[in-house]
């Protein structure tokens, strides 16, 4: 059991130590991506204006 868990630390750091930044990157942009839709839906569903295409803004 000890050795399992010293390989499987060992590989963590090593998976951690090489993509990192990636992993990190991914995860925002999942959470950005979703926090976008999330808002964007909400909106939608009070704003009948979003539904019919014309955006406040232009």
């Amino acid at each position: 059991m000890r050795i399992v868990a010293n390989s499987f630390t060992s590989f963590t750091v090593k998976f951690t130590n090489s993509s990192a930044i990636a992993l990190i990157s991914a995860i925002f942009l999942n959470v950005f991506v979703l926090f976008v839709i999330r808002i964007y839906l909400r909106n939608s569903a009070d704003q009948p204006i979003f539904i019919r295409g014309v955006h406040p803004g232009s």
